[in-house]
């Protein structure tokens, strides 16, 4: 047995108008592009060991990124509620209500899956094996959530409330947006490992500089070339990472976790960056 009392079936409209009303939609969706995209880049850099707050990276550049570790979660979401709404229109009332055993395994594997949840919001990643993505656990409790809501409508059929709803959709919110914060942390670290593994063939950079930056690293090259008050000194053997916060990342190739190092070169007048192309990676070029 279900409620669709017309009250019911506005209960999630009325609700979307409440969250409208307290939060800009246009507020609200640059907060959240902001906030993963912070993740997205928090992940990428302390593969490298680099503090993220020392970048001065612009809100520009987390909303630019954002997109890396939402894509996905978007593409799915809105997949799963268009199936959910066209199986809405297709179902066929049900005859006999589910049995009592069929509504009390789901409420007991929902409960389980909520008491997961909560357990890893408190300790992340106590008793769950480490290739498990963490972005498993808010998954897991949020089909809890609607496994509870479910089974309890079931077996106690009444009018819905709007703070029922309220409620729940507040907890569904809260799992997802927990889902996706852990997964644009995934994609950050993912694509350090990517960018890792490419930096012996990528395009790199030669550094030019008028006074000695005592570069150094696994691969690094140091040379004096020209005169004095030139851009004498060289250093090849850099990738260039990013430029941000008035100075340059620069990744040796032979960057390893153990072992390599990120330097941070000030991007002034006195330094100068040379770009490779492909094909001249691994060549060095005569003083």
């Amino acid at each position: 047995m279900t409620d669709d009392s017309p009250a019911s079936k506005d209960d999630i409209p009325r609700v979307l108008r409440l969250v409208s009303q307290v939060v800009a939609p246009a507020t609200l969706v640059t907060a959240l592009l902001y906030f993963f995209g912070r993740q997205r880049t928090l992940a990428f850099y302390d593969h490298f060991g680099v503090a993220e707050s020392t970048l001065g990276l612009s809100t520009t550049d987390y909303l630019l990124v954002a997109q890396d570790g939402l894509f996905v979660p978007l593409v799915v979401v809105t997949a799963g509620v268009l199936v959910a709404l066209w199986a809405r229109r297709l179902r066929r009332r049900p005859s006999v209500a589910p049995s009592a055993w069929v509504v009390g395994a789901v409420a007991a594997v929902a409960g389980l899956l909520v008491l997961f949840g909560l357990v890893q919001m408190v300790r992340p990643g106590l008793g769950v094996a480490a290739w498990v993505p963490r972005w498993v656990a808010p998954l897991g409790f949020v089909a809890g959530v609607l496994g509870v809501w479910w089974a309890v409508r079931v077996r106690a059929p009444a009018p819905r409330t709007i703070a029922e709803s309220v409620t729940v959709f507040l907890l569904v919110s809260a799992g997802l947006f927990w889902a996706v914060a852990n997964y644009s942390a995934d994609v950050g670290r993912a694509r350090a490992l990517e960018f890792q593994a490419q930096l012996p063939t990528v395009p790199g950079v030669v550094v030019m500089s008028t006074a000695d930056l005592q570069l150094s690293g696994p691969g690094v090259l140091a040379r004096e070339c020209g005169a004095e008050g030139d851009f004498r000194l060289r250093y090849d053997g850099y990738v260039l990472m990013v430029e941000a916060g008035g100075d340059y990342l620069l990744v040796p190739r032979r960057w390893a976790p153990a072992t390599g190092h990120v330097s941070a070169v000030p991007a002034t007048d006195d330094v100068r960056l040379d770009f490779q192309s492909r094909a001249a990676v691994g060549s060095v070029e005569r003083c």
